[in-house]
Parts: C-alpha cells; structure tokens; sequence
C-alpha cells in the first residue's frame, strides 16, 4: 500500500508538470499572463493546433470530466453518509436503500447540492468546461483547508491516544511540513485581483465555514467537536 501511494503521487506529479509544461510552450514562454487570465487554455490550445483532432480532444476532456464527477459523487456520499451515521449531520442521511444498500438518501443530497451551482452556471451562460472549472476551481478551495487540518490533527489525534506511541518525526513535522506546502496553492486561491468568479471564491468558502460552526453549534458540542 506504501508503494502504491507514493507510486501514485510521483506518477500524478510528473503528469501534472508535463502537461503544465505543455500548456506554457503551447501558449508562448512570455504569455504567461495570457494562461493565467485565460478560463478555458485547453480550448485556447486545442483551437491553435489540434485541428481536426480537436472534437477527439474534447470527447477526451468530457470523458475525464464525467470519471472526476462519479469519483466525487462516490467520495462525498461516502462522507455525508458517514457524518450522518456519527451524528454530525441529521440521521437521515444515513440511511441504506431496503433492496441496493445503498446510502440514496445520501446520494440524492449531494445530487441536489450540486445541482446548485450547476444551474448557476447554465444561467450564467457557461459552457461545460468553463462550469466544471469554475466548480472545481471553489471545490479546490476548501478541498486545501480540509487536508492542512486533516494533516494539523494528526498530531493532536496522537498525543490523545495511547495504542501508537507518539513518532515525532512521523507524527508532528511531517504533517506540518504537509500542511506547510498547501499554503502555495492556498495563496493562489486567496490572493487579490483575481477575475469573477475566482474572486467570490474566498468570501463563499468563509461562508461554508461559518454556516458549518453554526451547524454544529446548534447541534451541540459533540458535533462540533468532531467537525474542529
């Protein structure tokens, strides 16, 4: 499981800095503004040098689109279920389907919430691409906030258990560490000038997390507890 992790990670990251890579030749060494302010570079790209190829390309992004939204519907489902089933959220979100066994209560909350911003965005004129960069691009957002807490508690998940003994190697600078390199993503999120609706981003992750403490608050302090 080590090895596959790791694996993973570095065949992910390599990935990443090859096609970053390619994005920048593709634009031009000295338009790097141009890739930055630009909410759809591969269209941009593929409009300059795909060619016939471009619907290919396309069909490639969709497809790659649909297996990124089916792994969030099956990972967010999961989570709702599972706050629900610890008492973090109302019980009725933890219920299984009679014939499936399935978390639908579940499934369909998260269906309706996403269907939110996904009206929002047919409303505002967007196209799939931009839609699903948009809401990717605030997913992101609090995405970083929730793995930098999720690595900070880790060390206090350990000083209050006794079955593991406390590494602090393991068990307190790398998790800090982990936690630290978010904070270049973090800033280019949160940082000012940015275009609608990147600028909106801050402002409705702060409202997440104020209505999530309000939540929990009025629920009691076992639920708020486990959401800190």
């Amino acid at each position: 499981m080590p090895v596959a992790v790791v694996g993973g990670i570095g065949i992910i990251a390599l990935l990443y800095v090859f096609a970053t890579y390619a994005v920048v030749v593709g634009f031009g060494l000295g338009q790097m503004e141009a890739v930055a302010t630009d909410s759809e570079p591969l269209a941009t790209l593929a409009g300059m040098y795909a060619g016939p190829l471009r619907p290919f390309l396309e069909l490639a992004v969709w497809t790659s689109i649909v297996a990124n939204l089916m792994a969030a519907g099956n990972a967010n489902t999961r989570i709702l279920f599972n706050m629900a089933r610890e008492g973090m959220l109302p019980r009725a979100l933890a219920g299984i389907h009679d014939t499936y066994k399935t978390p639908h209560r579940a499934i369909m909350a998260f269906m309706g919430l996403t269907l939110v911003p996904a009206l929002l965005g047919w409303l505002g004129g967007w196209d799939y691409l931009m839609s699903f960069g948009n809401i990717a691009g605030l997913g992101a957002l609090l995405a970083l906030l929730i793995y930098m807490a999720a690595a900070l508690a880790l060390p206090a998940f350990m000083q209050k258990q006794k079955q593991i003994p406390m590494r602090p190697f393991i068990h307190l600078i790398v998790p800090v560490l982990g936690a630290a390199i978010w904070l270049i993503p973090l800033w280019g999120a949160l940082q000012p000038g940015q275009a609608f609706p990147f600028n909106l981003y801050p402002w409705i992750a702060a409202g997440v997390i104020a209505g999530a403490w309000i939540f929990a608050s009025l629920r009691g302090g076992n639920a708020a507890e486990k959401i800190a």
